[in-house]
């Protein structure tokens, strides 16, 4: 398995493609060509972005910006920001624009009323800009995507750390992003809140 043509063509046009077909396409190849972790595509981010709807959003960890890109293209007001590395394909170029500084300077920095966070790396980073937002007042949803906790011992997800895990609440789940990947990969697309 490969790529389809129609997404090959949105990817040199550098558009978020049309849909990712689980059954004929390969999410590695995606991945490669494009620097995405997750699998972003226009058809399960008009869902996300439906639920988001007028309310801002900051997005941390946004590599080359392509689910900023998808939630903007459906209307939504996202300001993007990413410290840049190489397994983010940044290099290859930026999709949208997106402001080089850590997630815990830029949840500082603006205003926003949902944090969205496509494969925060697995360390404290998350948890320490979700803790800084809250310290500040702020009041916000969490959009997550990435592998979700696992409650097996030395079982560790791939993006987060336990205790980002353990202070957030799931309270519901974007559907769509599951049918997308399909069987390629654990990942899930969910709506999350700080416990307090």
């Amino acid at each position: 398995m490969s790529l389809n043509y129609s997404t090959r063509v949105d990817i040199d046009r550098r558009e978020v493609p049309a849909r990712f077909d689980h059954e004929t396409e390969c999410r590695q190849a995606l991945r490669l060509e494009t620097g995405m972790w997750g699998v972003i595509d226009k058809h399960w981010t008009k869902a996300l972005a439906r639920e988001i709807g007028d309310r801002r959003c900051l997005e941390v960890f946004a590599g080359r910006g392509w689910l900023a890109k998808a939630l903007a293209d459906h209307g939504v007001e996202i300001t993007a920001t990413s410290r840049f590395s190489g397994h983010d394909g940044s290099h290859d170029g930026l999709v949208y624009d997106v402001l080089d500084m850590s997630a815990f300077e830029a949840v500082q920095q603006f205003d926003f009323d949902v944090l969205v966070m496509c494969w925060p790396p697995a360390s404290n980073e998350a948890v320490r800009a979700v803790l800084a937002a809250h310290a500040l007042g702020r009041t916000f949803d969490i959009v997550f995507v990435g592998e979700p906790h696992s409650e097996l011992p030395y079982r560790l997800s791939g993006t987060a750390d336990d205790e980002f895990f353990e202070r957030c609440d799931v309270v519901d789940e974007v559907t769509p992003y599951r049918e997308t990947r399909g069987s390629q990969g654990i990942d899930v697309c969910q709506w999350m809140r700080l416990k307090h």
